[in-house]
């Protein structure tokens, strides 16, 4: 068995140098277990259709259903992605479901414990934090989201964070580090600057004539 492991082995990434050197290698489907050890022995494929990774696949692109414990597309992934542990594509446009999901761009949903994207059009669903470093859409947690920049709402259990939010946040505490425009109902509500309405227990905004007002709070 050895003898025949150390034979596949070689074989199997001198297929995957002869496929990579010929650029993308287009593929209905693609059954991986560890890089090379695959149907399609190259990172440097495109699977339209149905991608299987037990554990781990990676792939330049995948378009259609892609299952299993670490999936990775270095380009671009359409359609539904479900990886136990983990998912990372750069542009995402479908859903992603895992403990883990990671992406660069996101046009569509990421459901799982962590969800994480530097560009979010679309839906953030975590069970512990969501982050978005620029985005237009909804991030709902039982935890915390964080976003930099964030048009559309924001709804947690604990905590909301962003640095500018044109919106909505609904949670214990809500955070906008800089300008509020819209509304904030929670416990506690900060803002620096705000363009809107606070509702709760103690709000606050830095920059307004009423820096501090219990139960309700406006500013233009």
């Amino acid at each position: 068995m050895r003898c025949r492991l150390a034979l596949i082995i070689p074989l199997l990434l001198a297929a995957q140098t002869a496929l990579a050197a010929d650029g993308p290698w287009y593929t209905p489907v693609n059954i991986s277990i560890f890089p090379p050890i695959e149907l399609i022995p190259t990172q440097n494929k495109v699977v339209g259709g149905l991608s299987v990774n037990l554990p781990y696949g990676k792939s330049e692109s995948v378009y259609g259903i892609e299952i299993g414990l670490f999936n990775r597309e270095d380009a671009s992934f359409g359609g539904v992605q479900y990886g136990f542990f983990g998912n990372h594509v750069c542009n995402l446009y479908g859903v992603q479901i895992g403990i883990k999901n990671e992406a660069e761009f996101l046009w569509g949903v990421q459901s799982g414990w962590y969800n994480d994207a530097d560009n979010l059009r679309g839906v953030q669903n975590g069970l512990f934090f969501n982050s978005v470093w620029d985005g237009k859409g909804l991030q709902m947690t039982v935890f915390a989201n964080d976003a930099k920049n964030l048009c559309g709402l924001q709804i947690a259990v604990f905590a909301n964070d962003a640095k500018n939010l044109c919106g909505l946040q609904i949670g214990i505490v809500n955070v906008a580090r800089q300008d509020l425009r819209g509304v904030q109902i929670g416990l506690v509500n900060v803002a620096r600057r705000l363009f809107g309405l606070q509702i709760g227990i103690v709000n606050v905004a830095y920059k307004n004539a009423l820096p501090v007002m219990i139960g309700i709070n406006v500013g233009f």
